[in-house]
């Protein structure tokens, strides 16, 4: 899954805003706005959700099904 900036902009794996957001909202998340903050932490939320499946799940190929 590509990762999202909170405005939509793909951003690389290691960080949580595009530049143009960090220019405008900084890098210190205690200053961000309350909608940011939650933005970001239900993106990183869905982004180890993805993960953990891509980890656990057994497909119907693996199961010999298809």
């Amino acid at each position: 899954m590509q990762r999202r900036c909170a405005c939509g902009k793909p951003i690389k794996s290691k960080v949580h805003l595009c530049v143009a957001c960090l220019e405008i909202y900084g890098s210190d998340r205690a200053e961000w706005p309350e909608w940011l903050k939650f933005m970001v932490n239900d993106l990183e939320r869905e982004y180890a959700s993805d993960r953990r499946a891509d980890k656990f799940e057994i497909t119907f190929t693996d199961l010999g099904v298809y």
